[in-house]
């Protein structure tokens, strides 16, 4: 019984079996507390396998389910979000406004934001895709100065003739090596506040 149990909690990606090895594991470890303790040590593992089986299951089936009904949100004819949804941040556009997902959270772990129209309160948006200067590859060091430096002269012409720039805060997001080799010379430029707040940062 032990040795179908193991065999049974390996079958991972049938979840059935990994549930059914358990409970004959489990069954095992009763009946060693009999006086029977052969296979105690097989049926462990097998709950151990088993049980790390069906965590990892519940995480894939949960990030795809964040991916399959989180991408919904919706855009008018000049691509302004529209209505409430969830988005990966590496798909936001210039005008985008989003807040923060739960830290720690499933979201959080896959790099999927909360989605707003501007309209309504948010804490970021997506103020600039700004060209990074160069055609090599600089190197991560270089890259990753060159991208503040887009963004940071991006975001003076923006706040240049208001005094938004005395109230958000900014970070940005410079391309990969990969990204960088693919044609993709932009840094992603983000500004936003502590607090929530409505409008866009634009207007």
């Amino acid at each position: 019984m032990a040795i179908v149990a193991l065999i049974l909690c390996c079958f991972i990606f049938f979840p059935l079996a990994p549930i059914v090895g358990i409970g004959l594991a489990i069954a095992v470890l009763i009946r060693s507390r009999r006086g029977r303790n052969h296979g105690t040590k097989k049926a462990i593992t097998g709950i151990a396998i088993g049980a790390s089986g069906l965590a990892l299951i519940v995480g894939l089936v949960g990030s795809a389910w964040w991916f399959t009904s989180g991408a919904n949100i919706e855009r008018d004819s000049i691509g302004a979000v529209t209505s409430n949804g969830t988005a990966w941040a590496m798909d936001l556009l210039v005008g985008d406004c989003y807040n923060d997902p739960k830290p720690g959270g499933v979201k959080s772990a896959l790099g999927i934001v909360d989605v707003v129209p501007c309209a309504q309160e948010h804490r970021w948006e997506i103020y600039q895709l700004a060209p990074i200067p160069g055609t090599s590859w600089p190197g991560y060091s270089d890259v990753e100065e060159r991208t503040y430096e887009s963004c940071r002269a991006a975001f003076i012409r923006l706040t240049a003739d208001n005094n938004d720039g005395l109230s958000l805060s900014t970070y940005s997001f410079a391309p990969t090596k990969d990204e960088w080799n693919a044609g993709d010379h932009h840094a992603t430029c983000i500004a936003g506040n502590v607090f929530p707040s409505t409008g866009s940062i634009s207007d």
